[in-house]
């Protein structure tokens, strides 16, 4: 592993499909760091839209700006290409649709710099398109293991989180661990394989990356029952394979984690009419409710969410409703 020196060219990977609505706040975000040896690549995967005459009209503007046209082949295959495409050896990655404040590369490089970390995070601004922010928890400047940074990524811990946004990664591990074509919500898989690899992860606590919530979003729209059961089988699968299958902190976040993205399919508007992707869910997590029940870290909702989740079908529908009720009062604060 090289050691980084100052001013070293970074890459910024914007993956772009019909979000011709918003990229060009994205790009002016970009442009306009304050850090500013940077390698734009915009990686045009065939949107239909009338993203690659912006794409190409900000290129011919700014000549740290490059375009790679491709036939769509979705978020992770773009991702990949970019990847493999840029030449500077350390990445981020701006989904199109955000935006980010002027100081947020410098901010990552700084903490990466500081902590000669493999990776470096910062908390995510969860924002809604009326300018509505929810509040994330507040993080200290650190520079943490592995074995730290897995634990709080399966917790669902913000200032380190599961999304490739927000982070200044080594291209080296990237190449190691691509992400994984033709799959949705990711995030999770990578971040798992990412974080493992890493010796340090340094965080920082500066919010710069505007993740904007929206309900035509492919993360929004792209919510159903396969997308987010692949990711519970895959998550076991790793436990029962790996080194750290046997560390008590890291299997309790990731059952921790099972139960969370249980109560993300309860974003699904169908999945309670279901009984059969129901029972199926309720199989493959029932076995780890007394974990979950144990684990000291889990307050009384967590544990209570989870018996409501894996009990039976009637107290799986119960959450449901609650979750519904929530939800729809949760929408009326953000409008």
């Amino acid at each position: 592993m090289n050691t980084l020196t100052y001013n070293e060219r970074i890459a910024i990977i914007i993956p772009v499909y019909k979000v011709a609505k918003y990229l060009q706040r994205c790009i002016d975000s970009v442009v306009s760091q304050d850090y500013s040896n940077l390698e734009i690549v915009l990686v045009n995967d065939g949107s239909p839209d009338e993203c690659p005459e912006i794409c190409e009209r900000n290129a011919n503007k700014d000549k740290r700006i490059k375009v790679l046209h491709r036939e769509n082949g979705g978020l992770s295959d773009a991702r990949n290409a970019g990847v493999d495409y840029c030449e500077s050896a350390l990445v981020i990655f701006i989904d199109a649709d955000d935006c980010v404040d002027h100081n947020h590369v410098s901010s990552l490089y700084e903490n990466m710099i500081k902590y000669d970390s493999d990776i470096s995070c910062s908390p995510l601004i969860f924002e809604y398109e009326n300018g509505y922010r929810k509040k994330s928890a507040v993080f200290e400047e650190t520079c943490i293991t592995n074995i730290e940074a897995m634990q709080m990524v399966m917790r669902v811990q913000y200032g380190i989180g599961v999304s490739a946004c927000s982070k200044l990664f080594r291209k080296e591990f990237l190449i190691r661990h691509p992400f994984p074509k033709g799959k949705l919500h990711e995030d999770i898989v990578i971040a798992l394989k990412l974080y493992a690899d890493a010796n340090h992860i340094g965080i920082t606590p500066v919010k710069t990356y505007h993740y904007i919530q929206r309900s035509e979003s492919i993360t929004h729209k792209a919510i159903n029952f396969n997308n987010l059961y692949w990711i519970l089988e895959w998550i076991i699968d790793e436990m029962s394979k790996n080194s750290w299958k046997n560390l008590g902190g890291i299997r309790n976040a990731c059952i921790y984690r099972l139960f969370e993205l249980v109560n993300e399919i309860c974003r699904i508007d169908n999945v309670s009419k279901n009984a059969e992707e129901i029972i199926k869910t309720q199989n493959i997590i029932r076995p780890y409710l007394r974990d979950l029940i144990k684990d000291p870290l889990n307050d009384k909702k967590t544990v209570v969410r989870g018996i409501l989740l894996s009990h039976s079908l009637c107290s799986f529908r119960l959450y449901f409703l609650l979750k519904k009720i929530g939800n729809s009062l949760t929408r009326k604060m953000v409008k």
